[in-house]
């Protein structure tokens, strides 16, 4: 997928399919068959490694660019580092920080974590300029997508 400005960056994070995840409940909270595009998968409690889960996964996805896109603004020197000596920091960049979600559980209750991919990390003088990057990142690391059929020209 091309990835040309802010508007095809937000869509190309937004439906990779590395950054979308399914909604999920323990499966003591349901009692009805599985239905088409659900499945179940059994998780170890994070903290109690002995406990073991069975989380209900619906077909019905989220994209973690709503639960897991940090946006931080800094004040950078030339080199678009922050600087000790403050007077030195004169560029204003938005700073991305972007990582998946999943679900597990964690003290017996179903949680989303949100991890941290390091690699993705990116930043530029304005916000659409810096979700350029970080889409062409994601591309780089995880790999292109098609192009929805509702975002091809005529």
């Amino acid at each position: 997928m091309r990835i040309a400005n802010a508007y095809d960056a937000f869509w190309f994070l937004r439906e990779h399919p590395k950054f979308r995840f399914r909604e999920a409940v323990l499966e003591e909270e349901v009692s009805r068959p599985l239905e088409k595009g659900e499945r179940i998968r059994t998780v170890r409690d994070k903290w109690n490694k002995g406990a073991r889960y069975r989380i209900r996964e619906f077909r019905l996805t989220r994209s973690a660019m709503d639960d897991n896109l940090d946006i931080f603004y800094a004040k950078v020197d030339e080199g678009g580092v922050v600087n000790n000596d403050q007077s030195l920091n004169v560029n204003v960049e938005c700073w991305l920080e972007f990582g998946q979600v999943k679900y597990g559980v964690i003290d017996g209750k179903l949680v989303p974590i949100h991890y941290h991919d390091p690699d993705l990390d990116c930043g530029a003088p304005t916000f659409d300029e810096a979700l350029v990057k970080l889409a062409r990142k994601v591309r780089r690391k995880y790999g292109d997508i098609k192009t929805p059929a509702w975002q091809k020209k005529g």
